[in-house]
């Protein structure tokens, strides 16, 4: 093989390996770099809208953990309510009857003042609570 084959077959060979790399990016150039930020990194628009849906799921969720809060203090307080009746009922003396609403009279006995206690608690309360949660469903139906 003469010098003048060895200088053809060195030049064909830089050609081809120059065509390799000019089809390939750079590991450091500016387009390789933001397709990888753009693939590591999500946009603003995508980041914004996973926010709202997070926020949106979450006042949901809040929403329901916040009535079932209610619904328990509720049935807790009514609770109470028939124990301190049947307690007032045991251990204090010389009462009268208790007039459930001023009309329906309960026996004079630690059941019929538990039974007065909660009863009227359960009145005085859910009233106004069925109120609030008819507003605010009947609220959510016109915003949507």
């Amino acid at each position: 093989m003469s010098e003048s084959d060895d200088q053809e077959t060195t030049s064909e060979h830089n050609s081809s390996h120059e065509s390799e790399t000019s089809e390939k990016p750079e590991t450091g150039s500016s387009e390789m770099v933001d397709h990888q930020n753009q693939t590591q990194n999500p946009t603003q628009d995508q980041m914004d809208a996973k926010k709202q849906s997070q926020h949106a799921e979450q006042s949901r969720t809040q929403g329901r953990s916040g009535r079932q809060f209610v619904i328990i203090l509720y049935i807790a307080l009514t609770g109470a309510a028939g124990a301190a009746g049947y307690l007032t009922g045991y251990f204090v003396d010389g009462l009268s009857a208790p007039m459930f609403l001023f009309i329906i009279p309960f026996p004079l006995s630690p059941l019929g003042f538990a039974a007065y206690g909660g009863l009227t608690i359960a009145i005085v309360i859910g009233i106004p609570l069925g109120l609030v949660i008819y507003v605010s469903e009947y609220a959510e139906s016109i915003e949507t």
